[in-house]
């Protein structure tokens, strides 16, 4: 991400308009998320703007229905996410019937899920709010759109 990316991302941050849970106390905190996404430049737009707004955090990135299942897997021992953000398509493949079938074999989602998409039919937010996913999200068309993301995302972060 260049200067100028930076440059928006702070007037983002000093705006007030991300994550006013990280503005108000002036501090780092970090956020273990678990980030659902194919396409490279949703990825780096979204982990800059949580990172410009002080919420530290590395992400485990998958690709694909498969991964997004392997990580909310009981069978793995793998590391405790604050949350998951997920795209609604990964690789031309539903990731609401991977995230069905996790709720259908474990009674519920093992993290909070919010789902980052396009478009999502009603047929679609009826099911996820079935399922237990917590936020579904419009993918943003612009860099200031990752503000309503950063701000809930900041809401499941903890001081460092």
């Amino acid at each position: 991400m260049g200067p100028a990316s930076h440059c928006r991302v702070a007037r983002l941050c000093s705006s007030g308009r991300i994550g006013g849970l990280v503005q108000s106390s002036h501090q780092i905190r970090k956020l273990s998320l678990l980030l659902a996404e194919d396409n490279p430049h949703d990825v780096e737009i979204l982990v800059e703007v949580l990172e410009g707004c002080g919420l530290q955090t590395t992400p485990t990135i998958v690709d694909s229905g498969d991964g997004l299942l392997k990580w909310l897997s009981p069978a793995l021992q793998r590391p405790v996410f604050d949350v998951a953000v997920v795209d609604s398509r990964l690789g031309g493949e539903s990731t609401i019937e991977v995230l069905k079938a996790v709720q259908k074999v474990q009674g519920s989602l093992p993290l909070p899920v919010l789902m980052f998409s396009s478009a999502i039919s009603p047929a679609d937010a009826a099911a996820l709010l079935e399922i237990g996913v917590v936020a579904q999200l419009a993918k943003p068309l612009g860099f200031e759109g990752y503000s309503e993301i950063a701000g809930l995302l900041a809401g499941y972060s903890r001081p460092t």
